[in-house]
């Protein structure tokens, strides 16, 4: 009524109340009235959230891959993230302009470098293979990236799932590993069958 409107955050939403301009409260979880028309209301989520991604990257022997993860990160400066992007909300308590999705995606961006740089240094066989090291390296970057800290947000985890190569090259290389299998096991019985034989021969001469 008379445009005097009462909001109510969760705890895992900081709250940026501001009057002509300028912050007149903050602080997360608040409750409060407001006057709608001369306040601009920002609700920042402060909660840890995760966002997936998949990649399309080439590897050092310029075969194709695709990786598949996931990044857990959370805002831990929510006035600075609100200081460069529009987390203002309008009716509904809903977010008045698209700025809000823009945060996952950058971060998704800036951990894509990331992991070209890892994929780039290895081969296709050993690649997809190395989806733990891959991740412990791309979170190292990430924990000293000036890019980020500047940004206002902490990435905790990032989990790579899945390292596959074509349909193409999958078939090729499983073939690869059957062909070499196939030769240890006949390269087994080969030598299996000249221990026999040299034991045979022993004990022939042993009978003579």
């Amino acid at each position: 009524m008379f445009g005097i409107r009462y909001l109510k955050a969760k705890p895992t939403q900081y709250v940026l109340q501001y009057k002509k301009g300028k912050l007149i409260r903050s602080g997360k979880g608040l409750s409060f009235f407001y006057f709608q028309r001369s306040s601009t209301i920002c609700i920042v989520p402060i909660g840890s959230a995760d966002t997936p991604f998949i990649f399309n990257e080439m590897t050092a022997d310029f075969q194709p891959l695709t990786i598949q993860g996931q990044c857990i990160y959370r805002i831990i400066d929510p006035e600075c993230v609100a200081s460069m992007l529009d987390y203002t909300i309008g009716k509904g308590n809903r977010y008045t302009s698209d700025d809000p999705e823009k945060l996952p995606k950058r971060l998704i961006n800036l951990i894509q470098v990331f992991i070209r740089t890892e994929v780039q240094k290895r081969p296709l066989k050993e690649a997809i293979h190395a989806s733990n090291e891959i991740s412990r390296e791309v979170m190292k970057q990430c924990e000293q990236n000036i890019a980020l800290s500047s940004l206002g947000v902490e990435i905790q985890s990032i989990t790579i799932t899945a390292i596959k190569p074509t349909p193409e090259m999958a078939r090729a290389l499983e073939a690869e590993a059957r062909e070499e299998l196939l030769k240890k096991q006949t390269n087994r019985f080969t030598n299996d069958e000249m221990l026999m034989s040299n034991k045979n021969g022993k004990s022939r001469k042993m009978s003579y």
